[in-house]
């Protein structure tokens, strides 16, 4: 059972450190070229699009696409699901022409709402509309990465999303090597998902043509499966959307451009952190969907009690490590410009670290509806508390405000939800008593590490020291979390892995 979840978690893992370290090297690259506001007006620009932004209007296309998927693959009835594939479809492509048309209209209002500089304004209004006329094709790709996902086929997934930051970054740096305008690198940008679009048509349609399945008509019970699926599905993308980009929004509207820059530039990694953590666990949904339908329910417990544990012990030290150097990597990734403001990247690190920790146990849960619903409530007051603290603070406080303002939020929803995953698999006291003795070791090994002032200047001297610290932190986690028996089957099995990789050799 963890062996596919492991393999396609290794996977997700490399292809999206690969995407996310060359979005991660361009971000100073861009300040330098076009400066802080200039390298806010692009992540303004970005926010259209239904991965980011838009996704306010997702009806939860991916999420229905991957469950009808690996539910036909479970019970082999192709026929049904062609019927909810065709709707999902049906309602994306007719969405992204609804809101294509709306931001062609409105694009030149957003230059006055966000306050864009004058000399970025024909630029921003000119790459807004360009997205708006690509926006069925972005909402379609949807539909067609659930398809590649429910088949757990995550090598191409994660393939074609390397393809398509590949292609951005080189654009990217092709334009700005020629002094382009801001236009084109939103224009590289706007082609890298392009690209992942068409890809992914083409993966899904393999995947079908060896099923002999079809996108098919809707009829009456996919358009009421649809219906009972997608209004939980849609209020999750709502809240995941408003509480990812809405920070960016609300500064952009009440702020400048330059302090979207800043608060862009500081929760890159955290977010990248964050994206990994939800690649990985967007690899439990299918398998815990074949759990539920197939001849084991019993094991999805199993999975998440010591999914949830292995993340604390794996994951978590590599966040830590991140908090109690946020200094030095502030000064050595962006050359010493926002480096005086480390505390708040660190700070940016305790959501990620959280949604770790409760997000493997969603994921899993993603297909009880009731499950959805009682999430998507804690969501709201979660985000409800973060936007609230932010608008309260932002005259003290400036764009850090939010940033206070996802601590308090993540804190409280992190209770919430952890209760709410431990009353649906029956977690023990001993489970608790091992997550909570982890979270405390962690944190004051950070922060022992930040009073010893322990910092590094260069980069091979950061990567040394993070991993030696990183190593130190998994080994004495492993310790509170496993007990010896369990550490030496761990043992095995990666001595197992490495011996059957060298003899395949």
């Amino acid at each position: 059972m963890f062996r596919s979840v492991i393999k396609n978690t290794v996977i997700s893992a490399v292809a999206f450190f690969a995407v996310s370290l060359l979005g991660i090297v361009l971000v100073p690259f861009l300040i330098k070229s076009y400066g802080v506001a200039g390298f806010g007006v692009i992540g303004l620009a970005r926010l259209f699009i239904p991965l980011s932004g838009l996704g306010i209007f997702d009806l939860g296309f991916t999420e229905i696409s991957t469950q009808t998927t690996a539910k036909a693959r479970a019970t082999g009835d192709w026929v049904s699901g062609g019927h909810l594939l065709g709707i999902s479809l049906l309602f994306a492509v007719g969405l992204g022409l609804i809101l294509g048309v709306s931001l062609i209209i409105l694009a030149p209002f957003f230059v006055k709402w966000f306050s864009v500089p004058s000399e970025f304004s024909e630029q921003f209004v000119a790459a807004v509309r360009l997205t708006a006329i690509v926006q069925p094709i972005l909402f379609a790709s949807l539909v067609f990465e659930g398809i590649v996902k429910g088949h757990e086929n995550f090598r191409v997934q994660r393939l074609v999303e390397v393809f398509s930051a590949v292609t951005y970054a080189g654009l990217a740096v092709l334009f700005v090597r020629f002094s382009a305008s801001l236009f084109w690198i939103c224009l590289a940008f706007l082609t890298g998902q392009l690209v992942r679009a068409v890809l992914s048509f083409y993966a899904a349609r393999n995947h079908l043509k060896i099923h002999r399945a079809i996108f098919r008509s809707p009829n009456k019970a996919a358009w009421l499966e649809f219906k009972m699926r997608s209004p939980g599905l849609t209020f999750n993308k709502i809240l995941g959307t408003a509480q990812s980009n809405g920070p960016s929004l609300l500064i952009g509207l009440i702020l400048t451009p330059a302090a979207v820059g800043i608060f862009d530039a500081l929760t890159r990694i955290p977010r990248f952190a964050k994206s990994v953590v939800g690649l990985i666990n967007a690899t439990i949904q299918p398998l815990a969907v074949r759990l539920e339908h197939g001849d084991s329910p019993e094991k999805l417990g199993h999975l998440i009690t010591t999914g949830i544990l292995l993340i604390a012990c794996i994951v978590l030290p590599l966040y830590a490590s991140a908090m109690a150097f946020s200094e030095s990597i502030l000064k050595i990734w962006l050359k010493g410009n926002l480096d005086v403001y480390w505390i708040w990247q660190a700070l940016l690190f305790v959501s990620p670290a959280f949604t770790a920790i409760v997000g493997f146990g969603a994921s899993a849960l993603f297909n009880r509806v009731e499950a959805v619903r009682t999430f998507n409530r804690i969501a709201l007051l979660q985000i409800t508390i973060q936007f609230s603290v932010g608008l309260l603070l932002v005259n003290r406080l400036d764009q850090f405000s939010f940033v206070v303002g996802q601590v308090i939020a993540a804190s409280l929803a992190f209770a919430f939800q952890l209760r709410l995953i431990a009353k649906s698999v029956s977690l023990d006291g001993l489970f608790f008593k091992k997550l909570i003795s982890v979270l405390v070791f962690l944190v004051t090994f950070s922060a022992a590490t930040i009073v010893f002032n322990l910092h590094f200047d260069v980069l091979w001297k950061l990567a040394i020291g993070g991993i030696g610290w990183v190593v130190c932190a998994i080994i004495a986690s492993s310790f509170i979390v496993l007990n010896r028996e369990k550490r030496h089957d761990v043992f095995v099995f990666i001595q197992n892995a490495l011996l059957s990789n060298l003899i395949k050799r």
